[in-house]
C-alpha cells in the first residue's frame, strides 16, 4: 500500500520497512532488537536494498580530550 510516498515491505514488532517511490528504502520505528532483526530480514530477502549508516552515539570525551573518532582498519594478508 502507498502511503506518503512508501509502501511497506515488512514488518517486526513495531519496526516497518517501506520502499520509497525513488527506490530507496526506510526502516521506521521499533526497538533495536526489530531494527536489526529487519536488517537480517533485509540482507537475505531485500538484498538489494541499501540502507543509510547509522553511527553509535560516541562516548563522552575524557579529560578534556575530544572523543577519538572510530576508523576502519583495512587487514592485508
Amino acid at each position: 500500500m502507498w502511503r506518503a510516498g512508501t509502501e511497506a515491505v515488512a514488518s517486526f514488532g513495531t519496526a516497518t520497512l517501506h520502499r520509497r517511490r525513488d527506490g530507496r528504502y526506510e526502516l521506521r520505528g521499533g526497538t533495536a532488537a526489530e531494527q536489526q532483526e529487519a536488517l537480517d530480514w533485509a540482507s537475505i530477502c531485500q538484498h538489494d536494498a541499501v540502507f543509510p549508516v547509522l553511527l553509535a552515539p560516541r562516548p563522552p570525551a575524557r579529560r578534556g580530550r575530544p572523543a577519538a573518532r572510530r576508523s576502519m582498519q583495512v587487514v592485508r594478508s
